[in-house]
């Protein structure tokens, strides 16, 4: 009989069973094996084809109140956070995973623990706002979560995006080579300057945003 391969299952193996019937009154044998569940730790037997086809992780006590947590508006959420970082498919995975962009393991395999954790934190009933990641290079996991505005989230996108000079707010004029800087809050767009060097426009557009205390990415100069 070929054994089982850890490598095949998202739960731990505990011991290989055998082939077994799945009841009394069952005609064939099913390949069976004992695992422990990723949740709470327990020990249970499961058919061990159905538990690597289906990916299984939870024990059935476990899995059904997951299950109860899928009517959650969180749950697509959360679906959809972890296939940007993990599905290459994915449209927006040049922008998460593609970039180093995480889910912390915990959270990968059990959205109780997840909704729990998000649950906790400040203006979580506040019906506008959503999961944003505070910094924004950094992957979802605890500490570095927050529940915020759209407009908190929209201006919270990377200092660093593809455009000529490589950095948000700092763009090069064709006419001049010199290099425009702006900040744009609540729809209006403030100039702030025009600059030789785009490092030198990086650190007016910082200092805009600090001594505003306005809602922008942030890096340190």
């Amino acid at each position: 009989m070929i054994p089982l391969l850890q490598k095949n299952f998202k739960m731990k193996i505990v011991k290989d069973l055998g082939m077994l019937k799945a009841t009394l009154t069952s005609k064939r044998l099913s390949r069976f094996a004992v695992f422990e569940c990723s949740t709470c730790s327990v020990d249970f037997k499961a058919d061990a084809n159905r538990a690597k086809n289906k990916k299984q992780c939870l024990c059935k006590s476990c899995s059904q109140q997951t299950h109860g947590l899928r009517k959650d508006k969180s749950y697509v959420r959360w679906g959809n956070m972890k296939r940007r970082c993990y599905d290459t498919s994915h449209a927006s995975y040049a922008r998460y995973g593609g970039r180093g962009i995480t889910v912390c393991e915990e959270w990968v395999e059990d959205f109780a623990t997840y909704v729990k954790y998000i649950n906790s934190l400040p203006n979580a009933n506040v019906d506008s706002y959503t999961i944003d990641r505070i910094k924004n290079d950094e992957g979802y996991k605890p500490n570095n979560l927050r529940w915020a505005s759209p407009e908190t989230q929209a201006a919270n996108k990377s200092i660093y995006v593809p455009t000529k000079s490589g950095i948000k707010g700092v763009v090069k004029s064709s006419k001049t080579k010199n290099f425009e800087v702006f900040v744009t809050h609540d729809g209006i767009k403030h100039y702030l300057g025009s600059v030789r060097d785009k490092e030198e426009g990086l650190a007016i557009r910082q200092k805009y945003i600090i001594e505003n205390n306005l809602p922008h990415a942030r890096v340190l100069i």
